[in-house]
């Protein structure tokens, strides 16, 4: 007689990702267990670690339908996880997490109605209470005030269409930083489809550098940043390569106006009509300061450098490798699930 059991499709899929973890996974898996609980069997929780060296591929065993074991590699970075979440996750709506955050369970409610609704958008983001290793926290908005804006500078927290993520070609692998906006701008063609919800959406936990140390990050790879100091470059041999570099422009626009100014200035210069392009670039520079802060003025200058050296890390070949899989039997939950150990590519 054959088997009446039909499997649901899920309606939210949570891809979640981390490397060295042990210490957060279980804030992270407590805080999202209220909404799968909610929503059962209408989600599917997955983690991806990458190539961590402690106990989080053990430990998200335990939470996790599904968990992922990547490969180390000198290429290895987030988007390379989310990218792998995105190909295994069969929700509507995938939530993106990453391993050091916490779900707020305000938002959950909020959560449930953006899901439920038919809006057309790709998808929406949240505020973030960032929470620093002396016990001081602070909400961060991203510049938004009000529901239906789009912030130029996100986290790794986000609800998108996973539809609209595979049709826009899906999360770049090989961009250590920046990777949110890179595919935001190309989901609808930078259309800014990803809309603010001004609602906390995660704990962050991270840690804090005063201005000084914030600016050192951005000069040399060697001082905080490690490979993520690539990113920008990397972006932008991506979208050079694709010949799609005008969506992400529009979408970011600011980085590009400030070293516009700064061309415009030296080559005016060079040219002996200097006034013309101090007059110039100080438009341009006062346009940032007024509208984006001085912050943003020093942070756009500062990135020219790895907008440059970054060229050269960008691997289009490169493909994460999957070590080890472990997926939870669907048929009851409470069955500890199976390892696979035949490595796979994305």
């Amino acid at each position: 007689m054959e088997s009446q059991i039909q499997v649901q499709e899920p309606l939210l899929s949570i891809v979640a990702i981390g490397r060295n973890e042990a210490r957060n996974i279980e804030k992270l898996s407590t805080s999202i267990s209220s909404l799968t609980n909610k929503l059962r069997p209408y989600t599917q929780t997955i983690f991806v670690d990458s190539a961590s060296t402690d106990d989080t591929y053990k430990l998200a065993t335990e939470s996790f339908d599904e968990v992922y074991l990547l490969e180390e590699s000198p290429w290895l970075c987030a988007a390379s996880g989310r990218a792998l979440g995105t190909l295994k996750a069969r929700g509507k709506w995938i939530l993106y997490l990453d391993g050091d955050m916490e779900l707020c369970q305000d938002f959950i409610s909020t959560l449930e109605q953006l899901i439920a609704k038919d809006e057309d958008v790709s998808g929406y983001i949240g505020s973030y209470i960032y929470v620093f290793p002396d016990g001081k926290s602070i909400l961060n908005s991203f510049r938004c005030m009000s529901n239906g804006e789009m912030a130029s500078a996100i986290g790794g927290a986000s609800i998108l269409r996973r539809a609209e993520v595979l049709k826009a070609g899906n999360w770049d692998p090989s961009i250590f930083a920046g990777e949110e906006m890179e595919l935001y701008s190309r989901l609808r063609a930078g259309q800014r489809s990803v809309r603010f919800v001004n609602v906390p959406f995660v704990v962050h936990y991270t840690d804090k550098y005063d201005p000084l140390q914030y600016l050192l990050r951005l000069l040399h790879p060697a001082l905080g940043l490690g490979k993520q100091w690539y990113g920008m470059g990397q972006i932008l041999a991506a979208r050079i390569r694709n010949r799609n570099i005008l969506s992400y422009i529009r979408l970011e626009p600011y980085p590009f106006a400030c070293w516009s100014g700064i061309a415009i200035g030296i080559v005016s210069g060079l040219t002996g009509n200097w006034p013309l392009g101090v007059s110039v670039a100080a438009s341009i520079f006062a346009l940032i300061f007024v509208t984006r802060g001085w912050k943003s003025l020093v942070i756009h200058t500062a990135k020219i450098l790895p907008a440059l050296v970054g060229w050269i890390k960008y691997n289009p070949e490169y493909s994460p490798r999957v070590l080890t899989t472990f997926r939870r039997p669907a048929s009851n939950s409470s069955i500890p699930g199976i390892a696979f150990h035949k490595p796979s590519r994305l």
